[in-house]
């Protein structure tokens, strides 16, 4: 497993659209997380193999990747490979988004950023899972994240923000919003 390159950056200078511009053609995916666990589920020590064994596994899906899809081509995988006695269970999916870099909120979003003076980071694929595409292919609309202020460990039990970095956010969010109505 390769190292974050992103550890230790700050975060408040992190800006994200869900858009891919690259004249290659590309499929990107990426695994966030793999955890597995085998275990004898009795109070006793054994010295045989454990009767009960499970993976967890989160999929990114860039543009063109449907979820059904993947998850198909996954499950086609395993029985190619000899293990079609898996049961392969989804527990939530959303399909990609994209924005494209030159909407009007992308410059919006940088435009805020730059009068709080931070030279924003854009990452053109977010690769966490969210309902964005309600926004972008369903309804029609671009769509961008971002955001100044610190916090951390997100969706886990110890997740926190400072008071200073929710009163960077909250400044942050008034100036984009206000460049967004103009």
């Amino acid at each position: 497993m390769r190292a974050n390159p992103l550890r230790g950056l700050p975060q408040s200078r992190y800006f994200s659209t869900t858009s891919l511009t690259t004249g290659r053609k590309k499929r990107y995916s990426r695994s966030k997380r793999l955890s597995y666990s085998a275990r004898n589920l009795s109070k006793w020590t054994k010295t045989v193999l454990p009767r009960v064994a499970s993976a967890n596994v989160d999929i990114c899906f860039g543009p063109n990747m449907e979820p059904g899809e993947v998850i198909d081509k996954f499950k086609r995988h395993l029985a190619r490979k000899g293990f079609e006695d898996i049961e392969v269970t989804v527990r939530d999916n959303y399909t990609w988004s994209k924005t494209g870099p030159d909407e009007d909120i992308v410059e919006r979003m940088v435009g805020a950023y730059r009068r709080h003076g931070v030279e924003p980071e854009i990452w053109p694929m977010a690769t966490w899972a969210a309902p964005y595409f309600v926004f972008s292919r369903i309804l029609r609309l671009p769509l961008v994240s971002g955001g100044m202020g610190h916090g951390s460990r997100q969706h886990s039990p110890d997740e926190y923000m400072t008071v200073d970095g929710l009163r960077d956010f909250e400044k942050f969010v008034a100036t984009f919003l206000g460049l967004l109505g103009r």
